[in-house]
């Protein structure tokens, strides 16, 4: 796998993130597609188990990194390294796991997995928080706003990646995934 290309389309996809966020979000809620997981979704679809999951990792430090939660009594912001690591990591694995039954250039193999990869991260992530919570003082939402949340975020997610498959299709070959050469014929080993 090409690092420098994931490294640049990572930072693309943190951007659109974060600057796309109140622009794409449903309404006043916190309800808005994740590029960075589609990204990683994508990576998890075609890559080699270990860059696989070094690549969960490192998508989701920058997720944890980026993202805050409010101390219950003063309302400052804290940073929690760990709880969109440990979710994408879960999230990459599941996908390794199925990835060999799925056809990996359908948009709807890509959206499904995004779905269900989403679903993973968010489920891991307000567990932990809320685990956090019971030791921390930490003002979490409640857990059924917080899914319903996640949801919501795991759906535009996944409608979103039916409209970045063509995009994401066209970086396989810069990407150079496991059994490609660098001009674009399957090796067999």
């Amino acid at each position: 796998m090409n690092w420098l290309v994931f490294a640049v389309l990572t930072w693309f996809a943190m951007g659109l993130d974060l600057g796309l966020r109140n622009v794409l979000s449903l309404g006043d809620s916190a309800i808005a597609p994740r590029f960075t997981v589609v990204l990683l979704v994508f990576i998890c679809i075609h890559a080699p188990p270990g860059a696989m999951m070094l690549a969960a990792i490192l998508v989701g430090l920058l997720l944890d990194a980026v993202s805050t939660v409010p101390e219950a009594h003063t309302a400052n912001p804290v940073m929690i390294i760990g709880p969109f690591s440990l979710g994408c990591m879960l999230a990459a694995y599941a996908i390794l796991t199925v990835r060999s039954v799925m056809q990996r250039k359908s948009p709807f193999t890509l959206a499904v997995l995004v779905l269900v990869g989403s679903l993973l991260v968010e489920v891991v992530r307000l567990t932990l928080l809320t685990v956090r919570s019971f030791y921390d003082d930490l003002a979490l939402e409640g857990a059924a706003a917080s899914l319903g949340t996640g949801f919501g975020v795991a759906v535009y997610s996944a409608v979103l990646a039916v409209l970045l498959a063509p995009l994401l299709g066209a970086v396989r070959r810069p990407m150079r995934f496991q059994g490609q050469s660098s001009i674009g014929f399957v090796m067999h080993s």
